[in-house]
């Protein structure tokens, strides 16, 4: 499966449009009742955010990630990311270590 990142420029998020995303996918998540179900963030260099959406997230959110223009991406690494929405302990879970 696999993983869908949507991007946010700065002017974006400054219009909340980050908060509405969490806010929708909270509904979706707390609906889904699966583990795998999570939302990750990082900052993006070209300042504005990716947001991660876990394999599973994909199920319960295509319609969410078309809107926003989600595309396929790689699993993002696990020390740069921020888990926005998911169970205690989602991040280790769910994302590899990268290199020790």
């Amino acid at each position: 499966m696999t993983w869908y990142c949507v991007f946010l420029d700065e002017h974006r998020v400054a219009q909340g449009e980050d908060r509405c995303l969490v806010r929708q996918f909270q509904a979706l998540y707390e609906r889904a009742g699966n583990e795998a179900v999570a939302l990750f963030s990082a900052a993006h260099p070209g300042h504005g955010m990716d947001l991660y959406f876990s394999p599973e997230s994909v199920q319960v959110a295509r319609g969410l990630i078309e809107y926003y223009g989600g595309t396929p991406c790689e699993p993002p690494d696990c020390h740069n990311v921020h888990t926005l929405v998911g169970q205690q302990g989602a991040r280790s879970r769910l994302l590899a270590h990268g290199p020790a």
